[in-house]
């Protein structure tokens, strides 16, 4: 299914710059690492296990370039979330086709955001502006990325893959065990997400707060394998 969008910003006011980050990279291989690492205007994120319960969350200098060259793989607690969350002006976000895994199956009941266990969601929180780019998303315990951009923002060759809830599971009373596991809630504007691949049991794109006015987001192409428009 391909469509397209457009919004419109609202003007914004100008924000101080933020104060200039040190000419390094900074190493990220456990969340010991990342109070020293966001301090640095390179972040290379290597292969880990976040702790259960705890988020990943990077408050990036205006300017940064974050690399992953590793998988992250986040452990299980139920609690409210979120899993990873990003923020900062003008990032450019390399995933190099590395995921972020949720777990989601140790989670997953048929009844997503709406009862059973507590499940971490959003499990992504996107509050930057520059470009996100070649990210994959295995098994969201829920909602895949909650977008909220301060300036304009381009996510693409995205991939959200949660195919494994299809199927029903012990604790999902013969219906498929992955519910709610939107890909995008937007509420946002001035933002592209292109040429990307999402399999998930609910809406691909909900607009839950998009504002209406003076410039344009758009989303085209986007590619949804799996996409039951209907809550149930």
């Amino acid at each position: 299914m391909r469509f397209s969008l457009a919004l419109v910003a609202l003007p914004v006011a100008l924000v101080a710059a933020a104060p200039a980050g040190k000419r390094c990279t900074g190493t990220i291989s456990s969340l010991n690492d990342v109070a020293a690492a966001q301090k640095c205007t390179t972040i290379d994120i290597k292969g880990f296990t976040v702790p259960a319960g705890k988020t990943f969350a990077l408050s990036c200098l205006s300017g940064t370039t974050v690399n992953m060259l590793g998988d992250v793989k986040f452990g299980v607690a139920n609690w409210a979330g979120p899993l990873f969350s990003i923020s900062g002006t003008n990032i450019k976000f390399n995933g190099n086709g590395h995921t972020f895994d949720g777990q989601g199956a140790s989670y997953w009941d048929g009844q997503g955001g709406n009862g059973g266990v507590t499940k971490p969601h959003p499990m992504m929180k996107i509050k930057m502006s520059g470009t996100y780019s070649n990210v994959k998303v295995l098994n969201s315990p829920a909602h895949v990325y909650s977008v909220a951009n301060p300036a304009k923002l381009v996510m693409s060759k995205l991939t959200i893959d949660n195919s494994a809830g299809d199927k029903a599971n012990g604790k999902s009373g013969g219906k498929a065990a992955g519910h709610n596991t939107d890909g995008f809630d937007v509420s946002t504007t001035d933002l592209t997400i292109e040429d990307s691949t999402i399999q998930t049991k609910m809406t691909a794109l909900p607009l839950t707060r998009a504002r209406t006015s003076s410039s344009s987001a758009t989303l085209a192409p986007v590619v949804i394998t799996k996409l039951v428009p209907d809550c149930y």
